[in-house]
């Protein structure tokens, strides 16, 4: 799946909440809960709906979409060391994809009015452990509870994602404010 710019450009919104538990000095586990507004555009081939779906078995040439998803991610998370007030925090895992809701417009080279222009649903997709997560940050000290940290991330489906199975990838940058209480143990 490629994603194509729209006119308005690709938007990924996040929005959410996360914790983690240290299980050793340098490595936590995280899980979260994050709603995220997905819009793109795809090639009709790229979108593999129920058979049957297509009126008269016409595919259409491109489609747009407009999804909003319940990302819950499960990661493992690697802290290098401090120096001076920042460490880099390096993170690998998986995600379940709830759409909550889902929009497509389907556009096509006929302007035949009986072809399908239009499909939405809510809550009707969910993808269990279906995504891969991978992301890097520089995480900033401002004191001994409070972090900034911000970074690249990518999320890869393992498998097709939404009404039409799509190739779904998702990149760009994260940004968080970290609340912690952990103290390492003095030695």
């Amino acid at each position: 799946m490629q994603l194509h710019k729209l006119p308005d450009g690709v938007r990924l919104n996040w929005y959410g909440i996360s914790g983690e538990y240290f299980i050793a000095k340098n490595l936590s586990v995280g899980v979260g809960v994050n709603i995220s507004q997905k819009k793109y555009q795809a090639r009709g081939s790229e979108y593999t709906p129920p058979k049957g779906f297509w009126t008269n078995g016409v595919v259409p040439d491109s489609l747009d979409a407009e999804c909003s998803v319940l990302d819950i991610p499960l990661t493992l998370n690697y802290f290098t060391p401090w120096r001076k007030k920042g460490n880099v925090v390096l993170s690998a895992g998986v995600s379940s994809w709830v759409m909550l809701k889902e929009n497509y417009w389907y556009k096509y080279k006929s302007n035949d009015p009986n072809l399908i222009s239009w499909w939405g649903t809510e809550n009707e997709n969910k993808y269990w452990f279906s995504i891969l997560n991978v992301s890097a940050a520089y995480e900033y000290k401002l004191n001994h509870q409070w972090s900034i940290a911000a970074g690249p991330y990518v999320n890869i489906p393992l498998k097709g994602v939404g009404h039409g199975q799509v190739k779904l990838t998702s990149f760009g940058l994260k940004a968080a404010l970290r609340f912690t209480t952990y103290k390492p143990s003095k030695f």
